[in-house]
């Protein structure tokens, strides 16, 4: 099951929501963005829970769009790339900090 939806990369790129045309290659670009996801974390040592953070569904889905739009709309893509990889920092600088809570009981470390 990917990390993203369907729905929220349709919106993204602009298509309705029924329009299944692009339904293959939406699945296909959710695969590599979760792959990115997924070898970003693995340098921290993190992996995405089985319940599904909303961080990392919405870093997915921006992944996909920036996929399915880099070559017909790069500007659009680039924000999407960026808007993905600031979820996706938020969402390791938050497990870091709670897992240096865990282990000293101090979260204020600078990050």
């Amino acid at each position: 099951m990917p990390y993203g939806t369907t729905i929220k990369v349709k919106d993204r790129i602009g298509l309705q929501r029924d329009d299944m045309k692009q339904d293959g290659s939406i699945v296909n670009a959710l695969a590599w963005a979760d792959a990115r996801i997924d070898m970003r974390l693995a340098v921290f040592g993190l992996a995405v829970s089985s319940t599904v953070p909303p961080g990392i569904v919405e870093a997915s889905s921006d992944f996909a769009a920036y996929y399915i739009l880099r070559n017909t709309n790069p500007d659009k893509a680039t924000r999407y790339m960026d808007d993905g990889d600031n979820a996706l920092d938020i969402y390791i600088r938050s497990m870091h900090v709670e897992s240096i809570s865990i282990r000293t009981g101090v979260s204020d470390d600078p990050i």
